[in-house]
């Protein structure tokens, strides 16, 4: 078993986690974790099979959503209006909500004129696939994965933060498409860095080109 607690002679426990040793704290830190990923991952299953079922059940019925979600307050709240009537919509009203990592894409219904309205939590950004097509990331996803990237750590690492704060977990593909992008941006800005550089370097050489030949 890769977690258990060991009890040696005269009270003293050794705690094991994943067949390593670790401090009691540790221990219990990362059961709570792990208990936090199940209820996540449950409550994730009934959100998806609602979205499943949504169509077979009667259009007054709305969805439950659970956990908590990073929103840009400002952009979404500017399309919080029925499409149609122009109406203020009220969150109590998604009826049913498309994840794409740490962004959503709810669809909200009117109360006054019954009108589905798409609102999304995140702006977007275009970049270029693998195969150059043109594709749309949300900003937030970028940004987490590029956060995540520069402090040393991985998608697993990012988890297991996002599960303790209940907030729905990103997938390791999305996660790897939004590495690429990163990747690629910061390349391109350190090439660019390294060839301004290289221009300055040569400009106060000839600036200075006398100086340099006395010193030699």
């Amino acid at each position: 078993m890769s977690t258990k607690v060991i009890e040696k002679p005269g009270g003293k426990k050794i705690y094991m986690y994943k067949e390593k040793h670790v401090s009691e704290k540790v221990y219990y830190h990362r059961l709570k974790c792990k208990e936090n990923a199940k209820n996540l991952n449950k409550r994730n299953n009934v959100n998806t099979l609602a979205s499943n079922l949504n169509s077979n059940v009667n259009e007054n019925q709305l969805i439950v959503l659970h956990g908590r979600r990073l929103i840009d307050i400002e952009y979404m709240g500017k399309q919080m209006f029925c499409r149609k009537c122009k109406e203020i919509l009220a969150l109590e009203d998604i009826v049913h909500e498309k994840r794409v990592m740490l962004a959503s894409m709810f669809d909200v219904k009117c109360r006054e004129c019954g009108a589905l309205t798409t609102v999304c939590s995140d702006k977007q950004h275009q970049v270029l696939s693998i195969k150059d097509r043109k594709v749309q990331h949300f900003d937030v996803n970028t940004s987490i994965v590029f956060g995540t990237l520069n402090t040393g750590l991985g998608n697993s690492h990012l988890n297991k933060i996002l599960s303790s704060v209940d907030v729905p977990n990103c997938n390791a593909a999305s996660f790897r498409n939004h590495e690429k992008e990163v990747g690629s941006a910061t390349w391109k800005l350190t090439d660019e860095s390294c060839k301004n550089a290289i221009a300055l370097e040569r400009q106060l050489t000839i600036e200075n080109i006398e100086k340099i030949t006395s010193l030699l």
